[in-house]
């Protein structure tokens, strides 16, 4: 079984499979975030065919995401679909994902995704459907929808670093919230192996009218808890999700932003309104 390591929000994932295709194929979209250490976690990859899942997995014609418990409390989790099962045991710290599929964006995008995502939220750490744009102010976040215009600020960053066109990883630092780029990339395929204090936070939708709406803790929440890979396998990780999402707006100025990026002032506007915040803020606590 060949096997290499990556980094992502700061924990290590040991990716192994027997299939010298899917190895090739998730070894190379991953490189950027391969590393020597030691892994936190093991993800086992097994290739089986169309014919022998059917076999195996007769109940997978649906999607299900169900916890397996011990007295009453979850010890892992399984994720079936049609294609694909995913377990994700907390207590070995091992999860095994058998797929009859070889397409590396089904693996990637989906699975991948899906089983590191639960394993970041049991760290206190949220996978966000959020581009990330280094600034001089620090690294902003744009999140949004599929189509909200995500990959499109990338793509005219102006020479700024992306972390990701299309999946940040947040963590809230006592006072600080701090991103990690991903190997998810949009339709731009911006990412980077880098991390940033955040210091703005923009719910994004492409207009041909331009506004920006400094917005509540509440409507952040709420827009913020829509742009998560929401745990609704079990209640424990609902409430975690929510500390953790409450964490975060309430420690960053939050916007609803209507936008065309082809307005020349675009990126000036938002780093103006980014230290603009911060020197009133600065102010009230003077």
């Amino acid at each position: 079984m060949s096997y290499f390591n990556i980094e992502l929000g700061n924990l290590v994932f040991s990716l192994r499979t027997a299939n010298p295709e899917i190895f090739l194929a998730v070894s190379q979209r991953l490189s950027l975030f391969v590393t020597g250490k030691k892994p936190d976690y093991v993800i086992d990859i097994n290739y089986i065919t169309p014919a022998e899942f059917s076999l195996r997995f007769p109940m997978a014609s649906d999607k299900i995401v169900k916890p397996f418990l011990f007295q009453d409390s979850p010890v892992g989790f399984t994720f079936m679909d049609s294609t694909t099962t995913c377990t994700v045991d907390i207590n070995s710290k091992i999860s095994v994902l058998t797929t009859s599929v070889t397409d590396i964006n089904d693996i990637l995008y989906l699975s991948l995704r899906n089983i590191i995502s639960l394993w970041l939220m049991l760290n206190c750490k949220l996978l966000l459907h959020s581009a990330g744009v280094m600034t001089p102010q620090g690294t902003v976040l744009f999140s949004g929808v599929s189509g909200s215009g995500k990959s499109t600020i990338a793509v005219n960053s102006q020479g700024r670093g992306v972390l990701s066109d299309e999946n940040i990883i947040v963590q809230v630092q006592g006072e600080k919230i701090i991103a990690y780029g991903t190997p998810w990339s949009g339709s731009a395929r911006k990412m980077d192996n880098r991390e940033g204090e955040v210091a703005a936070l923009f719910f994004i939708q492409v207009s041909q009218k331009f506004q920006c709406i400094r917005i509540s803790n509440a409507m952040s929440l709420f827009l913020l808890l829509r742009d998560t890979f929401l745990p609704f396998c079990d209640k424990r990780l609902l409430e975690r999700q929510s500390t953790i999402s409450s964490g975060i707006v309430n420690s960053l100025a939050c916007y609803t932003l209507r936008f065309n990026c082809a307005m020349p002032i675009f990126w000036d506007y938002i780093e103006d309104t980014i230290s603009r915040f911060h020197e009133d803020r600065r102010i009230n606590v003077c």
